[in-house]
């Protein structure tokens, strides 16, 4: 394998073979386990930094009441600093590349989302309200005056049966009496 001093200044990138240097930190690679879950942990980090960092500013530029133009510059520089975070930590230089990107996901996705959010969209009552249901609907006034008619007609029921059981009660009465009759 050649050295750097072995290669002329005459030749090509692509002649020039890649040199790795073993003993320098930034290219030693650590283990796939560890890597995963350093990496992980970053990004639960910069993802909590954008959500502190968007609820602390919403609660400065007004809450919950924000319009939707303040909530989309809020997202767009929460995004931007977990960016400008993330950046940080991999190098000085990695921080532009990174920023407005993530601007630009947060400003647009938080634009995107209070667009839909602002649509109203007309409720309906559930599955009653389907012109196919067999059921409906119907006020507590109804309903109570729909149980009165149903008490009325059990009352009327009642009565009826308590007639024709004292009738009943008569015939039995009348054949147990004796009979007065002296042609016997």
């Amino acid at each position: 394998m050649a050295k750097p001093e072995d290669v002329s200044p005459d030749s090509t990138a692509r002649d020039t073979p890649l040199v790795v240097d073993k003993n320098n930190p930034r290219n030693k690679t650590p283990s796939n386990e560890y890597s995963n879950v350093l990496n992980n942990f970053k990004i639960s980090a910069y993802t909590g930094l954008g959500t502190v960092s968007r609820r602390s500013l919403i609660s400065q530029w007004g809450g919950e009441e924000a319009t939707l133009n303040q909530k989309t510059t809020i997202s767009a520089i929460s995004g931007g600093i977990a960016a400008a975070a993330s950046g940080a930590l991999r190098g000085i230089k990695h921080i532009r590349g990174g920023v407005f990107p993530f601007v630009l996901i947060g400003g647009v996705g938080q634009y995107l989302y209070g667009s839909f959010e602002a649509v109203t969209i007309k409720p309906k009552e559930g599955w009653l309200a389907s012109k196919y249901s067999p059921l409906k609907r119907i006020p507590d006034e109804e309903y109570a005056k729909m149980l009165e008619e149903k008490l009325l007609g059990v009352e009327a029921d009642i009565a009826l049966l308590d007639e024709k059981i004292e009738a009943a009660r008569a015939r039995i009465r009348e054949r147990e009496r004796p009979s007065l009759d002296l042609n016997e």
